[in-house]
């Protein structure tokens, strides 16, 4: 991302919000991009960094989420494409288990364990042996080769689909377009992400990475082979989309002025989505294929080294939140046990 983006970003990014998410050392940003529509296959969207808050700054957050490190809240409006960014953390040594609303989106599976899996002689559901290319005869379709994102191309945009292309996340009020709920039963469902990073029991070592042009890099490694990692691509400030500016810039009024929210719709809209819950549909085909992963499963640790989660809620839901309880300043003292003892 360039650093004018970044500028851009950082300057619509309400109080008390951050653009990246981090725990332990991993990070994680929610993009924000156009929904994609019509039956052809699209490219891999831009996008630009939704705000997010951190979990303890918001003391009204429902009881029931978790107030754990690495746990955020974001407020989001209909129709808003997304797609998660992890390209801040090593390409060659990070694997990323994904949930959406409690449902893996690369295998259709409930998150019952936080685990990697590779699928390669038997299906994990029916328990029978796959064919050619982990063809499952009781599934009816192909399997992806596990269950995680890693190899290098460390983002993720949509529903897997068998044939090489993903279906667009994108925020919708519409309970029927909730793929979660209708997967894995609306009972099993939570209003978050989740993003597990792993970390494998021998680290590669980066030899060379030779910048081509075009958004990539040839990276080689001690694995004895060269990987092509293409970075997706971010908005242009000077070309980015009225709907992210609008969200963002009613956010920024919202969370100013919480007396008076001030959002892009009427209050009949307004109240209905205050006690909306959010859905994740499955919107246009985007070309993403999931890279297998050139490492075994043995070769990695058997527990994340970070959980980053991210509740989400529409906007009118959220202010009504900061109207509760406002937003806690969690920067702290920052002149730490040095506190009222002389210095300098």
């Amino acid at each position: 991302m360039s650093d004018t983006s970044t500028i851009f970003a950082k300057k619509l990014a309400p109080r008390g919000s951050v653009d990246v998410m981090e725990h332990a050392g991993f990070k994680a940003r929610l993009m924000m991009a156009d929904r994609l529509e019509g039956e052809s296959v699209h490219r891999l969207p831009p996008g630009l960094p939704v705000p997010v808050f951190p979990i303890a700054a918001l003391p009204a957050a429902p009881e029931s989420w978790s107030r754990e490190a690495g746990t955020y809240v974001c407020p989001v409006a209909e129709d808003w494409g997304l797609w998660f960014d992890w390209t801040m953390n090593d390409p060659l040594n990070t694997a990323i288990l994904p949930s959406v609303k409690g449902m893996n989106p690369i295998t259709g599976q409930k998150i019952n364990t936080i685990d990697l899996e590779q699928y390669k002689d038997k299906c994990p559901i029916h328990g029978c042996n796959l064919s050619h290319e982990r063809f499952c005869e009781e599934c009816g379709y192909k399997l992806p080769p596990q269950n995680y994102v890693c190899t290098g191309y460390l983002w993720w945009d949509g529903f897997r689909q068998p044939d090489g292309t993903v279906r667009q996340f994108f925020f919708t009020g519409d309970e029927q377009r909730d793929v979660a709920s209708a997967v894995i039963g609306k009972k099993n469902t939570v209003p978050a992400f989740g993003f597990a990073f792993f970390k494998p029991k021998n680290p590669r070592v980066r030899e060379k990475e030779e910048y081509t042009g075009n958004g990539e890099f040839v990276v080689a490694a001690n694995i004895n082979c060269d990987e092509t990692f293409s970075q997706p691509m971010f908005f242009s400030p000077l070309n980015t989309p009225d709907n992210y500016t609008n969200s963002v810039q009613s956010l920024m009024r919202s969370v100013d002025s919480v007396e008076e929210p001030v959002i892009s719709m009427s209050s009949t809209i307004r109240n209905k989505l205050e006690n909306k819950s959010v859905s994740v549909g499955a919107g246009a085909r985007i070309n993403q294929e999931l890279q297998q992963d050139t490492l075994d499963i043995k070769d990695w640790n058997e527990e994340p080294s970070a959980i980053i989660r991210l509740y989400f809620v529409f906007e009118a839901k959220f202010v009504k939140m900061l109207k509760e309880g406002g937003i806690k300043d969690i920067s702290g003292d920052d002149t730490g046990f040095l506190k009222d003892i002389p210095v300098g």
